[in-house]
């Protein structure tokens, strides 16, 4: 993602004012559909006139993206050259019926992408042993707990069996790794960090010694401030709980190495598990528009997963169209002067996802 070519592909957009190829990192939502009901996630937590003043885009019915488009998206992005990297994620993917042709098309048309599966795991054991196989670089599984009673707290949909089928489909992704002889993909167990989450930084660790996981990473909890105070601001943690949560983590970190178990939190200690940045885009400028940009199931072209700025529809026009347009044009400048004119209105910047990329792409550049 940040090799030395990538960098000289940034490099040269930047100098040419345009992108000299396709996006670097690509970010697929191939269904709205999802078969959990986290009490954090954006799409619950946020009330519908919170959502329908900030981001409609969660009002949307349930949508699949439509295997042309699909087909289409790839030969677009093989010709424009550049693809190092494709999250697919949701609403919940393993729902997606194309999935398989998806994962096969990627893998075929970009052999040497590094592709990521986000999932709740719920029905993982059936994918087991085609994901074990299909060239993924990672998969990740969101659980968010450490044991079923936690879990369902946070899940209220939760069907009973659903926290054991989670913890077996992880055990099972590691088992035909194994008899594939198969580093990859690295299993990577997430948990967004709550009052609950963080009280269970033990049975997760267990949970993922014993299912053959490779990472245990808490993420920050966005706290969606669209209007005020956080829609789920019950979750978040104080200065203590999080200082408890970072003192447990450091425990086990010797069990952990030992194991070859990565455990960490992947957000900035200073916020106390929330996702938030200071003020690092009146630092720097935002390369997303030249590095990243997200396809939604019903063709949508977005910048980015915090923005309901609209670049165009697939639908519509083709990929190309769409990213070498006046209007994808137009907001690549807009990015590059964030630290000026600050965040665009309708990108919630605040919490943004983006902000590792964005900071080692500028460190990188200015080296």
């Amino acid at each position: 993602m940040f090799s030395a070519d990538s960098i000289q592909i940034l490099r040269q957009s930047l100098e040419q004012g345009r992108p000299v190829t396709g996006p670097l990192d690509l970010q697929i939502l191939p269904t709205t559909r999802c078969n959990a009901a986290c009490v954090f996630c954006p799409l619950l937590a946020a009330s519908a006139e919170v959502k329908a003043r900030h981001a409609p885009r969660w009002l949307g019915p349930i949508t699949d993206l439509h295997g042309g488009l699909l087909d289409r998206l790839f030969d677009d992005l093989y010709q424009l050259g550049g693809l190092r990297r494709v999250h697919i994620t949701g609403g919940e993917p393993l729902l997606y019926r194309p999935l398989l042709a998806l994962l096969f098309g990627l893998r075929q048309s970009f052999p040497q992408v590094e592709t990521t599966l986000v999932t709740n795991g719920i029905l993982l054991e059936k994918f087991a042993p085609v994901l074990a196989r299909v060239g993924l670089a990672r998969l990740s599984v969101s659980i968010n707990a450490g044991t079923e009673q936690n879990y369902q707290e946070l899940n209220p949909a939760a069907g009973a069996g659903d926290f054991p089928a989670i913890v077996r489909g992880i055990q099972a992704v590691a088992e035909e790794k194994n008899k594939a002889q198969s580093p990859l993909p690295l299993i990577s167990v997430t948990a967004v960090l709550t009052r609950r989450s963080a009280g269970e930084v033990q049975p997760l660790f267990e949970l993922c010694r014993q299912a053959g996981a490779n990472a245990l990473t808490f993420i920050p909890l966005m706290e969606i401030r669209f209007d005020g105070p956080a829609s789920n601001e019950a979750l978040t943690l104080s200065a203590a709980e999080f200082g408890k949560f970072q003192e447990e983590v450091d425990a086990l970190q010797d069990r952990a190495r030992e194991r070859r178990l990565f455990l960490g939190f992947g957000g900035d200690a200073r916020f106390q598990g929330r996702l938030r940045h200071d003020d690092l885009y009146s630092k720097i400028p935002c390369y997303s528009g030249y590095t990243f940009t997200m396809v939604w199931p019903n063709g949508d072209v977005r910048p980015c997963c915090n923005c309901e700025e609209l670049m165009g529809n697939l639908t519509q026009q083709s990929f190309p169209e769409i990213w070498r347009g006046p209007r994808y044009q137009g907001y690549r400048g807009r990015l590059l002067r964030i630290q000026a004119e600050g965040p665009p209105p309708l990108c919630a910047c605040a919490e943004c996802g983006y902000l590792y990329e964005n900071r080692t792409f500028h460190e990188v550049l200015h080296e």
